[in-house]
């Protein structure tokens, strides 16, 4: 599904159409439990945050508040994977972190990629040289806080470096990303 049309299914739900919803949900969902999954290693805790990732979208219908999706900040995907990050992020700082032992035939965070890789709707544009300017390493600190739901301390101790030149580091890369996405 093209980043028009979920935008478009986005503004439907707004207004209520739940027709709309369902089609989003289907489309959608798949990708953002791949992601939770991912983030939280455990299927359930994976389920409720794509579940409150979708109520927080049908229930915007009725919000005139600032979280609304707006296309001109980005994509539609990328704000739906934003409201289940922070969804996850709550979860994890609740105490949501402690890994489960997996009862046998349970999801892993594996599979969870697996669904991701196999995503009808999953297009991931080749990369580019406006890329090439970004800094490697804040870019890798990135990419930990985000799909692995580190926090800053967590990036500080895996990566090895303190915790102010971490925060610099995501902090570079978020603007590089945001002057990609511009250009």
């Amino acid at each position: 599904m093209a980043g028009e049309d979920v935008a478009a299914l986005l503004d439907r739900c707004a207004g209520g159409d739940q027709s709309a919803f369902k089609r989003l949900y289907d489309a959608q969902s798949p990708r953002l439990y791949a992601l939770a999954l991912r983030l939280l290693k455990q299927p359930v805790l994976a389920a409720d945050a794509v579940h409150d990732t979708f109520m927080h979208v049908w229930r915007m219908h009725a919000s005139e508040r600032a979280e609304r999706f707006d296309p001109a900040h980005g994509p539609a995907e990328a704000w739906l994977a934003a409201l289940l990050r922070a969804r996850a992020i709550d979860t994890l700082r609740r105490g949501g972190r402690q890994p489960l032992e997996q009862p046998d035939g349970a999801a892993s965070a594996e599979e969870g990629d697996e669904v991701l890789e196999k995503a009808p709707d999953r297009e991931v544009p080749a990369p580019d040289g406006r890329f090439a300017a970004l800094d490697p390493s804040a870019f890798h600190a990135l990419r930990l806080a985000y799909l692995e739901g580190l926090t800053y301390g967590e990036l500080a101790d895996r990566l090895q470096q303190p915790l102010g030149t971490v925060k610099a580091g995501v902090r570079r890369a978020l603007i590089g990303l945001k002057a990609c996405a511009r250009a």
